[in-house]
């Protein structure tokens, strides 16, 4: 009996021994990750940095490119085995949605409004004239609207316009996706910029695509969207005079530009499975200056 006590003591003491073992591995394997996680977010955030210093290099700020060292994918090798990528997109390519709470500056220029629902057409959303509007009214600064507060209190939506410019892109999913059986992703010509410049954001010719360029352009100027396409494609637009006449130019030269103020950089790092990313926007100034205006792990 009191051998069978001690085998059973004995028992008991190595299953304890076998746990603590076992606490202590995962202890450490979740030290381990940790310390990678903070080694991967500290080369994720070196990479997005040497990126953001190449753009901020650029000698010719008059007229941005894909062709540019900027925006050459950057990757690395460090001495730690982890390995880093970043990469730069121009996010004056796309036409910015905080657009809808501008006005041109003179009349016979289109409407902001005109372009957006022409990007939801486009896109084959089956009501571009709703979606525009419901986006107008989240972000006017006016409550009168058909998609304002009333009628997110009347659907019994948990949301309600705030009138304010937009943030994010979750926020433009909320909202597109707000009254839809099934969820659908906003169209991808869109984008979200603070409209620091409080007027207009225009996009870049030089690197728009030919859905964005259209829906700028507007209908009847196929032709001329190109004519761009030919131009760029030798030679980066310098002004905008070389590729369209005073008057489409008088009616286009607030959506227009040669050059672009906003760039995003998307940074990753990784090491044996486990990977950190960065995601960041961006504003140069004039000079080259690079201000941060978001900064997010993912």
């Amino acid at each position: 009996m009191i051998l069978v006590t001690v085998l059973l003591f004995m028992a008991v003491i190595l299953a304890l021994v076998v746990q603590a073992q076992v606490v202590a591995r995962m202890a450490l394997r979740f030290e381990a990750r940790q310390s990678l996680r903070a080694q991967l977010r500290v080369a994720a955030s070196e990479a997005a940095w040497d990126a953001l210093r190449v753009l901020a290099a650029d000698d010719n700020l008059q007229a941005d490119h894909t062709n540019e060292p900027w925006a050459a994918l950057q990757t690395n090798l460090l001495p730690n085995t982890i390995q880093t990528a970043a990469v730069i997109t121009d996010e004056n390519r796309y036409f910015n949605i905080n657009n809808l709470a501008a006005m041109p500056g003179s009349a016979g220029v289109r409407l902001p409004v005109a372009i957006v629902r022409d990007i939801f057409a486009i896109n084959s959303w089956p009501d571009p004239v709703g979606e525009t509007q419901a986006l107008k009214d989240w972000i006017d600064l006016d409550s009168g609207g058909t998609r304002e507060a009333g009628y997110y209190h009347q659907a019994r939506l948990p949301m309600e316009p705030p009138n304010a410019l937009m943030e994010s892109p979750a926020e433009l999913s909320c909202v597109l996706n707000a009254a839809r059986a099934e969820r659908r992703e906003a169209p991808p010509e869109l984008t979200i910029l603070p409209n620091r410049m409080e007027g207009i954001v225009p996009i870049n010719v030089n690197t728009a695509g030919r859905e964005v360029l259209q829906a700028v352009l507007g209908a009847g100027r196929s032709g001329l969207a190109d004519k761009i396409y030919r131009w760029r494609d030798a030679h980066p637009v310098t002004d905008l005079s070389q590729i369209m006449d005073a008057k489409t130019l008088n009616a286009l030269s607030p959506y227009l530009n040669t050059r672009s103020r906003y760039f995003s950089v998307a940074a990753q790092a990784a090491r044996n499975g486990q990977q950190e990313t960065i995601y960041a926007l961006v504003c140069r100034d004039d000079q080259g200056g690079i201000e941060i205006l978001r900064w997010v792990y993912r």
